[in-house]
């Protein structure tokens, strides 16, 4: 069985820098339309290519690097679409990957599932889009009304927003921290 080397000679603080400079060369692009927001982004499951997600550009290799996590769009203007326009999402996979698929405000973690595409497969997935409406009330949920484990400081520590996924991952670091007193190379530094 192989053994994982120590490298105490190696800072840890360039473990994601070296593990960014390995990742594939993936194309822009990957989908039949241009997104502005496709970027390398960390996750718990490592470093993925994120397309068509809002919160992409918060999580990217550039915001990490800065420990400058804002938002820089308005997170709540992405396109929306009647329920019979039936989008016919095609996309091209030069390297075998792994892909989920989450919506666009969400955070991928380690629980959503995933499926291995092989790279000489023709692929294409039919993607129904509704048009869901909320109200400016309920786009900032209560403490109370998240079901989040944080109700003490009424927050998530490591980012400016809410949703299920990013609440789950932040209980995960929150809980490595209480046990390991640091936090895993991927997950965005707080404080100093």
């Amino acid at each position: 069985m192989h053994e994982t080397p120590y490298y105490d000679k190696f800072p840890a603080a360039n473990w994601t820098d070296v593990l960014y400079d390995l990742k594939k060369d993936i194309s822009p692009n990957v989908l039949n339309v241009n997104d502005p927001n496709e970027t390398w982004v960390w996750t718990e499951r490592g470093l993925c290519f994120a397309t068509r997600s809002m919160t992409a550009k918060f999580y990217s290799m550039e915001n990490w690097r800065k420990q400058n996590m804002p938002w820089q769009d308005d997170p709540y203007s992405f396109p929306q679409y009647s329920p019979d326009n039936k989008i016919l999402e095609k996309f091209r996979v030069e390297h075998t990957s792994m892909i989920s698929i989450v919506e666009p405000l969400e955070y991928l973690i380690f629980d959503n599932p995933t499926k291995l595409i092989e790279s000489k497969m023709l692929h294409s997935a039919i993607v129904q889009t509704y048009n869901v409406g909320m109200q400016e009330v309920h786009k900032r949920l209560s403490v109370r009304q998240r079901g989040c484990k944080m109700i003490v400081d009424g927050g998530l520590p490591a980012v400016p927003f809410y949703s299920e996924n990013v609440c789950y991952a932040e209980c995960r670091m929150r809980e490595i921290l209480k046990k390991c007193y640091c936090r895993p190379h991927f997950a965005k530094p707080i404080g100093k």
